[in-house]
């Protein structure tokens, strides 16, 4: 089985559809929960690039300035280096860990929140993760605003509707 080209392992797949319809349709179930993942992600993927542009933009809530601060900026340099050394495909020698010693140094320079417990936090702003009652906070508002559309559709098709009737009329 392992000396098949993917051309055989095709046809006969595609001989074992047409001698057994079962197979055939659960082959075609398998695709289509295949494709519809494969749109999951894309979609996810397309989020997070929107998220990326509206940072890009200085839309986003990194600062209150509307632009990035320093330490923003300082983690999109590192990004941007370690995918060019990435991409460069730069032969080190990887470590128990599965990093390259410049990555393990990049990673050992990076200052998380935990470096910062028992002293006076530096003037940078910092960012931190939301905990749950933030996250529930934020999916209210959402829930808020939601329903607060939906109002605002409705009545919107109730005076198109009522615009229309009124024009039947006259």
């Amino acid at each position: 089985d392992r000396e098949k080209t993917g051309e055989e392992v095709a046809l006969e797949k595609e001989n074992e559809e047409k001698s057994d319809p079962m197979k055939a349709l659960e082959n075609r179930v398998l695709d289509s929960q295949r494709e519809m993942a494969d749109l999951d992600n894309l979609d996810e993927i397309k989020a997070m690039n929107m998220r990326h542009v509206q940072l890009m933009s200085g839309k986003g809530v990194v600062s209150g300035s509307g632009g990035f601060d320093e330490s923003a900026k300082a983690l999109l340099d590192v990004r941007e280096a370690a995918n060019k050394a990435h991409n460069e495909k730069i032969d080190e020698e990887v470590n128990e860990n599965g990093l390259t010693a410049s990555e393990e140094a990049m990673v050992k320079s990076i200052k998380f929140g935990s470096a910062f417990k028992g002293q006076k936090a530096p003037d940078k702003q910092t960012i931190q993760r939301l905990g749950e009652d933030d996250e529930d906070e934020f999916e209210r508002r959402r829930r808020k605003d939601e329903e607060l559309l939906e109002k605002q559709q409705r009545e919107l098709s109730m005076k198109i509707k009522l615009a229309a009737k009124t024009k039947e009329d006259n």
